[in-house]
């Protein structure tokens, strides 16, 4: 019977580690991976990149996003109304107002080390540009159905497998005015707390209007300070300001 006793105890272990494995694996995050989305008619996806790229051509125009109000001017300036503070950048120069004296504004101005940050000229331009690459294209009346398949990491930095991208674009002639899009997929890293979301999110919701009336952006003009930043996002500049 001792000669058993060995191999009763290597069952044992190899019991207890394949059920820690199981555990382990139960535990691991999942992520998702998709099928390329099945092409559109040919027609779709040309009307749909015609109306973007004409409405990435555009001189200028105003968008909402998440009921925020930012005014682009094509090539390179936007301007941004926050309920105590405005941001103005201009070429890769922020100005914000930081407080006011009577009718006389006073503005911090800094450069920005990256162009590509919320409300600055590059981002608003290149939010369109995502959808230039869709194949996957469905037309509804004005309205466009979009499906794309991008890395789960262009949503949520660091995340692993994939996201379904579901897009409504809607047109008015010839502009895209609209977008409305959701992700699905799994999302076990969430950087914004609270419990994590699993099946869908909304990432995007936005409308574009006065499009081809570029609005008027100028330089500001009042007392004018330099000055650092210490990050960047919207509306981190107006608190992350401090003079130099």
């Amino acid at each position: 019977m001792r000669r058993w006793v060995p191999v009763g105890i290597t069952l044992v272990a190899l019991a207890l580690a394949l059920g820690a494995a199981a555990v382990s694996l139960a535990r691991a995050p999942r992520y998702s991976y998709f099928a390329p989305p099945p092409a559109g008619a040919p027609r779709a996806v040309a009307e749909l990149r015609a109306a973007l790229s004409a409405t990435m051509r555009s001189s200028g125009f105003v968008l909402t996003v998440n009921g925020l109000v930012v005014d682009y001017a094509a090539p390179d300036r936007t301007e941004v109304r926050f309920v105590n503070a405005r941001e103005v950048v201009i070429g890769r120069t922020l100005y914000v107002t930081h407080s006011s004296d009577g009718a006389r504004p006073r503005w911090t101005t800094a450069r920005l080390a990256d162009p590509d940050v919320p409300f600055a000229p590059l981002w608003v331009h290149r939010l369109l540009t995502p959808y230039l690459v869709a194949r996957s294209v469905v037309r509804r009346g004005d309205a466009f159905e979009v499906r794309l398949v991008v890395p789960a990491s262009e949503l949520v930095p660091g995340n692993a497998g994939q996201s379904l991208l579901v897009a409504t674009l809607s047109t008015r002639d010839g502009w895209v005015v609209g977008v409305r899009t959701v992700a699905h997929g799994r999302f076990p890293e969430w950087p914004f707390g609270g419990g994590r979301p699993e099946g869908r999110i909304d990432v995007a919701s936005y409308r574009l209007s006065s499009l081809g009336r570029p609005p008027r952006i100028a330089t500001p003009r009042g007392d004018v300070v330099r000055g650092s930043l210490c990050g960047h996002g919207p509306g981190w500049f107006v608190s992350c300001f401090s003079a130099s």
